[in-house]
């Protein structure tokens, strides 16, 4: 379900009484395949509550240039939201995504493999948080190069 932060930084308060752990990711999710599909269900095996904070469409233009997004935010945050995994979508802040990681405070963080070598943005902000950084999987699937199988 798409949720504003604010409903989100309740929904962390809540899931925080109740004694539950809370996971999140984040990402592009442009074109979401079979890897992205195995990321949230073991990001989503890391606790009780997964929200997933979706880029926005002129971070995913920034990061991976022309033609990017294929799909518009709101077509990714509906396919995010119709997973089984995945509880909560939230809109990344376009200026300083790290800073929705410090207001929601999640225990767990976890990144695709293709953090791992170099180290994820978030995880120097999980270690001040004193949460956990998880990266998953082994497969390492590239959305770029599918977009180019498309195109060709």
């Amino acid at each position: 379900m798409l949720v504003t932060l604010a409903s989100l930084l309740r929904i962390r308060e809540d899931v925080r009484s109740a004694g539950l752990v809370f996971v999140m990711t984040a990402g592009n999710y442009d074109l979401v395949h079979g890897g992205h599909v195995r990321h949230f269900r073991e990001a989503r095996a890391q606790g009780d509550v997964l929200a997933v904070q979706l880029a926005a469409d002129e971070v995913v233009h920034r990061l991976k240039g022309e033609g990017r997004p294929v799909l518009p935010f709101e077509e990714r945050a509906v396919v995010l939201s119709a997973l089984r995994d995945v509880d909560y979508v939230v809109a990344d802040n376009p200026d300083d995504g790290l800073n929705v990681v410090r207001l929601l405070l999640p225990d767990v963080f976890v990144r695709g493999c293709d953090y791992a070598a170099e180290g994820a943005p978030e995880e120097p902000v999980m270690h001040e948080l004193d949460g956990a950084m998880i990266y998953t999987g082994g497969e390492k699937r590239n959305t770029r190069d599918i977009v180019a199988q498309i195109r060709a």
